[in-house]
């Protein structure tokens, strides 16, 4: 995690302390010399490196470094994704509802059912995405293998 920050760090236009000095850009290459190099090298765009940076953020439960990335990426199912885990439900609700005032999207539909436990919103995400979007019906079929009723729960996961 740490090599990759450093490599976003440096991935940028900025000059750091050392690079300022006349002696430091004396020193290195010439540029005609880089240019040769320039398109044998596969470096990533800033924002995939972003991105890669706060999904292993996420997965170390550095939560809140992980939602400042999404949302500056405006990932906003993983943001939500962020604030649930880091029980911020209220937070999540608002930014949840402020997403569906400017478009209305299946997944998060299905974000605000999994955090209402809300079965109305698991339907309205299945019929938005015309019944292609699995984690609708597994999130029914969660909601009411936890009520007890089977049978559901079972019809919900068969559809998944």
């Amino acid at each position: 995690v740490l090599q990759l920050q450093a490599l976003l760090d440096q991935h940028t236009t900025k000059l750091t302390i050392t690079q300022a000095t006349q002696e430091s850009i004396e020193k290195s290459a010439k540029v005609e010399e880089r240019m040769k190099w320039l398109h044998s090298l596969t470096y990533p765009p800033r924002w995939e490196l972003k991105k890669d940076l706060a999904q292993r953020y996420m997965k170390l439960g550095i939560l809140n470094s992980a939602a400042e990335i999404f949302t500056e990426l405006e990932m906003w199912d993983e943001v939500v994704e962020c604030y649930a885990a880091m029980e911020l439900t209220g937070t999540a609700e608002k930014l949840i509802r402020e997403r569906l005032e400017k478009s209305e999207t299946a997944t998060m539909w299905c974000a605000l059912g999994k955090l209402k436990q809300e079965p109305l919103y698991f339907n309205k995400a299945w019929e938005l995405s015309n019944g292609k979007l699995a984690s609708a019906k597994t999130g029914l079929g969660s909601f009411y293998f936890l009520k007890g009723e089977y049978a559901l729960a079972v019809d919900h996961f068969k559809l998944a």
